[in-house]
């Protein structure tokens, strides 16, 4: 979600900033999205265009894949399509997970 929040904060689209890169707008996306991971060179080239240090974009990326690689190729897609979306999906996941929770409480004390 770094990327998304870096490009929100320059008031740029995906569209502009794929143009910056010289890279297509969809590959610009799969980056954004946790689909792909950009190589080094193009990690370089986004800390340059956000103005951010490359330690900050290598850490949340190195994050992100050890945890979502982690999981089978449908909970990957389910957990890239979380955290690239919006606060209001983030806010419903979460709520889904704690009415989950109660409900296995429930079971398990009936």
């Amino acid at each position: 979600m770094i990327l998304r929040e870096l490009r929100k904060g320059k008031g740029l689209t995906q569209e502009a900033v794929a143009n910056s890169l010289g890279i297509a707008r969809s590959t610009y996306i799969a980056y954004e999205k946790h689909i792909n991971e950009p190589n080094i060179a193009m990690i370089k080239k986004m800390a340059s265009l956000f103005d951010v240090s490359i330690d900050t974009l290598l850490e949340y990326n190195l994050r992100n894949v050890i945890i979502i690689n982690k999981y089978s190729p449908i909970k990957r897609e389910v957990v890239s399509n979380i955290l690239s979306g919006s606060d209001d999906m983030a806010y419903r996941v979460n709520a889904y997970m704690e009415v989950s929770r109660e409900l296995s409480r429930d079971k398990v004390t009936s």
